[in-house]
């Protein structure tokens, strides 16, 4: 059967060092003899896990507020980072890679984003993806960021253990597919998760990152080890090899777009958490750098020894991963609050383009350089709102902001219909009604992007029935 090829949903495509596509295999939707016999070339790869870090398999439990199973022997979460270095001898060759992990997982081919994934199930009916990549030859590097985080995870995230599986077709399958290839993996310090400040929805928590974050700095990289083999050839006794049931994506994937929209509103001399906001704060004639810094006109210092607030208004709804570029500041804080609306004191939130003589309680995520030059803040699960309030704390190091931007982050879903009326407020309710759909639809619907995170039986239909006929 012919796969069905698609571009990757990569904002920086057009840049890459090489071509990357992602295939649709064609769907399995009966279970058949999953995790019985071989049935796709996934299923003759191995899961591997660091040696030393915990990611049990798991049991029912309440740890907290959060409802979802926790391992038996779970100490915390687990932020890894996978990597094999292989050579191309050919010239321009396709490697396709079929790739899943168990929470999340980011994989790069030489310092570059391929994918994020994988779509969101459960372990029944867990997703894998599939990818060709054209290379040149020569040494490259392929690299896993995997983060596990048990009962710090969204409600709708699900999970087994922590793993990571990966298989190569052909000619690159002894030196790439997990179980047979001599993987390496590092734990990733300087990352720490704190209890969300939005209540016990499905957000789950806020992300706290020391030195560069997880994604540039690592520990002792040692040999990875499998955590469940592969499927066995001809098991044919009618038994299940336990864990993930393997089934290929049928999504393209998550929109990926870097922007800087709006525009900021506010500076503040205040790193205060309940800072409320006021006109003389939006006259600070200090928003003008902050402003160009937004623009990406130029980088914004900021002193040694300061507290300050900058609000932005993005000026629509954004569900994204916030991205932050910067040097120095040694002993810094940045914490980056995400917010729907703003209150007043009697914590009402009245016109929502309103800022003054209001206080932005959000989602916040904290970044705490260590000095170094070109250091990126970036969560690995995105954010949501219109109001964005980035709250820096500055030690006896300036500070140097060099690129503020989000990563925009939903199912690539575009107005595909036409409508004409002469009603003038038409036009603003379909785009607002477009815009709602758009930032519910990821890699399942969700009930609200910002609280919850998850979706109910009464609501799926409800929100399919205004879903366009052909989203591919």
């Amino acid at each position: 059967m012919t796969a069905l090829i698609l571009a990757a949903a990569l904002a920086t495509q057009s840049a890459l060092p090489f071509k990357c596509e992602k295939v649709f295999l064609p769907p399995r939707v009966l279970p058949g003899n999953t995790n019985m016999r071989v049935l796709d070339p996934i299923d003759e790869a191995a899961w591997i896990w660091h040696p030393d870090s915990n990611g049990d398999a798991l049991r029912s439990g309440q740890p907290g507020t959060n409802v979802q199973p926790f391992p038996v022997s779970w100490s915390g979460p687990v932020f890894l980072r996978f990597r094999r270095t292989f050579e191309v001898k050919e010239a321009a060759p396709v490697v396709r890679l079929h790739v899943s992990a168990d929470e999340r997982f980011e994989l790069q081919c030489d310092g570059v984003r391929v994918a994020r994934g994988p779509d969101r199930g459960d372990p029944k009916h867990w997703s894998y993806a599939t990818y060709d990549l054209t290379l040149q030859p020569g040494s490259h590097t392929l690299e896993a960021v995997v983060c596990w985080l048990g009962p710090y995870s969204p409600f709708a995230q699900t999970s087994w253990r922590g793993g990571f599986v990966l298989k190569a077709e052909g000619a690159y399958s002894d030196a790439l597919t997990t179980g047979q290839a001599k993987w390496e993996v590092a734990e990733l310090p300087g990352a720490k998760l704190t209890p969300s400040t939005v209540g016990q929805f499905a957000v789950g928590a806020q992300y706290d990152m020391t030195g560069c974050g997880i994604a540039w700095q690592s520990g002792e990289f040692k040999k990875a080890i499998a955590v469940r083999g592969p499927v066995q050839k001809g098991f044919h006794y009618g038994l299940s090899v336990p864990g993930w049931q393997l089934y290929p994506s049928v999504m393209p994937d998550q929109l990926s777009e870097l922007k800087s929209p709006g525009k900021m509103v506010v500076v503040a001399p205040s790193a205060e958490n309940k800072l409320i906001f006021t006109a003389e704060h939006s006259a600070n004639p200090e928003c003008a750098g902050w402003q160009a810094l937004l623009a990406g006109k130029q980088a914004l210092t900021i002193p040694a020894n300061t507290t300050v607030t900058a609000l932005w208004d993005l000026g629509d709804y954004y569900c994204a991963y916030p991205r932050l570029t910067l040097d120095g500041g040694a002993g810094s804080q940045i914490v980056w609050s995400w917010a729907e609306a703003l209150f007043d004191g009697e914590k009402h939130k009245g016109n929502r383009n309103v800022y003054e003589n209001k206080t932005l309680p959000g989602m916040d995520d904290a970044f705490r350089p260590d000095g170094r030059k070109d250091a990126v803040f970036m969560p690995l699960w995105w954010r949501s709102g219109r109001w964005c309030a980035l709250r820096v704390t500055t030690g006896a190091e300036p500070l140097i902001l060099k690129k503020i931007e989000i990563d925009e982050s939903r199912y690539p879903m575009a107005m595909q219909d036409s409508f004409v009326c002469d009603d003038p407020r038409i036009p603003g309710i379909r785009k607002i009604a477009l815009r709602g759909l758009q930032m519910c639809m990821h890699e399942t619907y969700v009930d609200c992007p910002y609280y919850e995170q998850q979706m109910y039986p009464g609501d799926t239909r409800v929100q399919m029935l205004g879903q366009p006929p052909d989203l591919r």
